[in-house]
């Protein structure tokens, strides 16, 4: 959930949340010696023995936990190697943002077989009722090029059915993000790739298809040690057609105003956008803030970017580590760029999330939610929400180790349970076989029905 970047160093600095840690694949065998791979799974084992915010560490024995581990780690001769003994140790804590992932020269979050250059064929697959289906197809894409359709389910690609990803260390909480991130790498391959992909359509019949992979324009931006990550952000008032391509029955002359925000994750690159967006969008009388798909980011944004909503000073909610806690306190934000005063935004908020919604992302969705600021649509999250910092390894590997908990003001936490819609269950299959965008859909329902009739803002 959240970090500052730290190197070998015993005292690491306050955290806060960032996204979840997601390990990619060793590129080769590299090797390492005895003495490296010792003293890296000493620092690994000390690191949490000594900075972990749960003295009792869940009921795991940790002293009994290293003992089993260290003869492994220290006779391992690559990094690769030593990695996975590593990451499979951290997984007995059954919780997420522990693990230990690439660091230079393998530090890439793709798969060996593709580029290095992002591509996309502009297809959003998440786990619908255990299958892998299209919830999302980007206009202008290979894939709306081709005809795909959400509610498609996917089956093969190349012919082969899509592999099942090595779970053992990976906390069980997070097997579904886990299984939708394997088959989005699965999709990506060196731009100018054709891949021949087979789906169950929205009758039950099998389709085949042939895309060609594009160079992927989305932003990214380099933090600390962390490889490329997306930092994109968009926000525009919904029109009167985009409320009837997913909610056509509300598409009447009646339409409150809607502004839309949505944001890939969260850093300080985006501050001044996300204000930019909420004051352009300030006259509307309702707002969609969509984090599908949002893996985290710099904690502490989230209290800054709520303090938009609030007319008041509100607590999303509390980071406890072992020398105290931090109250994530959304102060109201009163003064618009260039100084001109401004309300907070008064109006209704939906907030939509889905499985790959985690971390910081979850942070202000479940604080919003706990507080009656908001209400969630599509989910459930991750439940990955645990403040963490990074650490570099001997081996030049990267260590990600929790060092707080966090909990909404209610008390509850959102680590291994994640953010739940509350006024409508989570879109099911059928739903994603009958409009573009169910929960866009949900929300924008739940929306008609509370504004009144007949008071939009001016």
């Amino acid at each position: 959930m959240g970090f500052i970047p730290a190197c070998q160093s015993t005292t690491p600095p306050v955290a806060t949340p960032t996204e979840p840690m997601a390990i990619a694949p060793a590129v080769s065998g590299e090797p390492i010696t005895s003495e490296v791979a010792a003293s890296t799974f000493e620092l690994v084992w000390t690191t949490v023995r000594d900075q972990h915010f749960d003295t009792s560490y869940g009921g795991v024995d940790w002293i009994a936990v290293g003992e089993e581990f260290r003869a492994n780690a220290c006779a391992a001769t690559t990094r690769e190697s030593l990695r996975d003994i590593l990451n499979l140790m951290l997984s007995r804590l059954g919780q997420s943002h522990f693990g230990v992932m690439p660091g230079s020269p393998s530090n890439d979050l793709i798969s060996p077989a593709a580029s290095s250059v992002p591509s996309s064929i502009g297809l959003t697959i998440r786990s619908i009722g255990g299958d892998m289906t299209v919830t999302c197809v980007d206009s202008d894409s290979p894939a709306a090029r081709a005809s795909i359709e959400t509610g498609w389910i996917l089956r093969t690609i190349n012919g082969n059915p899509l592999s099942t990803p090595h779970l053992s260390d990976v906390p069980a909480h997070l097997h579904t993000m886990v299984r939708e991130r394997e088959a989005a790498q699965a999709l990506q391959a060196r731009p100018g790739t054709t891949l021949r992909l087979e789906f169950t359509d929205r009758t039950e019949v099998n389709r085949y298809c042939e895309v060609t992979t594009e160079p992927d324009s989305v932003p990214r931006i380099t933090f600390g040690t962390l490889p490329p990550i997306e930092s994109d952000i968009e926000w525009r008032e919904l029109s009167p057609d985009s409320w009837r391509a997913v909610a056509a029955p509300l598409a009447g002359e009646s339409i409150h105003r809607v502004g839309y925000i949505r944001f890939s994750s969260w850093f300080p690159v985006i501050a001044q956008d996300l204000d930019r967006a909420v004051d352009e969008l300030r006259s509307v009388d309702a707002l969609v803030i969509d984090l599908r798909g949002n893996p985290g980011g710099v904690g502490f944004m989230a209290a800054g970017f709520a303090g938009h909503f609030f007319v008041e000073p509100t607590n999303l909610g509390d980071m406890t580590a072992r020398s105290g806690t931090l109250h994530f306190l959304a102060q109201p934000r009163t003064v618009a760029a260039g100084g001109r005063a401004v309300n907070p935004f008064a109006g209704p908020i939906a907030i939509l999330v889905d499985s790959q919604t985690a971390s910081t992302s979850e942070v202000f969705a479940g604080g919003m939610v706990d507080v009656h600021r908001a209400e969630v649509f599509g989910g459930p999250s991750a439940g990955a929400a645990l403040p963490a910092v990074l650490l570099t390894l001997q081996d030049g590997d990267i260590l990600i180790y929790a060092i707080a908990d966090f909990r909404v003001p209610s008390g509850k936490s959102l680590e291994g349970c994640g953010v739940h819609p509350t006024v409508i269950p989570s879109p099911t299959l059928l739903d994603y076989r009958s409009s573009s965008d169910p929960t866009l859909r949900q929300a924008l329902e739940w929306i008609d029905k509370t504004l009144p009739s007949t008071t939009p803002n001016p």
